[in-house]
């Protein structure tokens, strides 16, 4: 199940499941300090925030002094549980599916600036049961997989003949497949530059319409500015103009 921004009421969720709030429930003030690196193995329970919808959460804060590119996973065998990040306003920023039987564990890959920023652990059961939150470091490629991304970032990433593709035989692009949370009326500014192709981004709404795309077939930048209509997640396409272009780019976001 995908996660799913609703527009006006600050909630991040599952479409099809119960949201948790972007603000704590009344009264509950409990959170636990984790790193990167770290492990937590424990249960829902002492720390744990009852929602008025029936679900429970556990917070971890989690400080970062430079930009990091993370893998955030949760795995609780006989619950049904997702995880959702959120910024140091109480925004949400990134989240997983929703977890159960037979899957038993979420993941995030998300690519977070300096800031202190809050992880978010949701039984959508509420019911007791253990399980385990890991926070490591992302070295691994995009590949064609999902990679949430948040203002203040620059990554530099390869495109490959292994990752997302586009079109077919001497048409066919490759692409990295990235998911940006933005609110109502917020700007952003996408920048991809390389000195192996003209790069090319492309902006979908959650449905998958088309918003704006930007392309530089003669020389090595591509920007894109975009203006969020409704709160939603937004995906972004990185690629080539070129068919069939590998190579190294950056990709600096910004916004406002």
């Amino acid at each position: 199940m995908r996660p799913a921004l609703v527009a006006a009421s600050l909630v991040v969720g599952v479409t099809g499941c119960p949201s948790l709030a972007s603000t704590l429930p009344a009264g509950c003030t409990k959170s636990t300090t984790i790193a990167v690196s770290d492990t937590v193995r424990t249960s829902f329970g002492t720390n744990t925030c009852t929602q008025g919808n029936g679900t429970w959460a556990d917070f971890y804060n989690l400080v970062l002094t430079s930009q990091s590119n993370l893998v955030v996973s949760v795995a609780s065998p006989g619950l049904a549980t997702y995880l959702v990040v959120y910024d140091q306003n109480r925004t949400p920023i990134a989240a997983s599916n929703l977890v159960s039987a037979p899957d038993t564990a979420a993941t995030v890959r998300v690519m977070l600036a300096t800031a202190t920023y809050q992880i978010a652990v949701i039984d959508t059961l509420g019911k007791p049961g253990p399980y385990r939150l890991s926070i490591s470091p992302d070295a691994a490629p995009p590949g064609c997989g999902l990679i949430w991304i948040t203002p203040r970032i620059t990554t530099t990433q390869t495109l490959t003949n292994s990752d997302c593709t586009a079109g077919s035989g001497g048409t066919l692009h490759y692409y990295h497949h990235y998911e940006m949370a933005m609110l109502f009326a917020q700007s952003a500014t996408f920048t991809a530059q390389s000195n192996a192709y003209g790069p090319s981004l492309t902006l979908y709404s959650s449905l998958g319409t088309s918003q704006a795309s930007s392309l530089d077939s003669t020389g090595s930048v591509a920007t894109l500015a975009a203006f969020a209509q409704t709160q939603d997640y937004y995906q972004l396409w990185v690629g080539s103009v070129s068919a069939l272009r590998t190579g190294a780019y950056t990709l600096t976001v910004t916004t406002k």
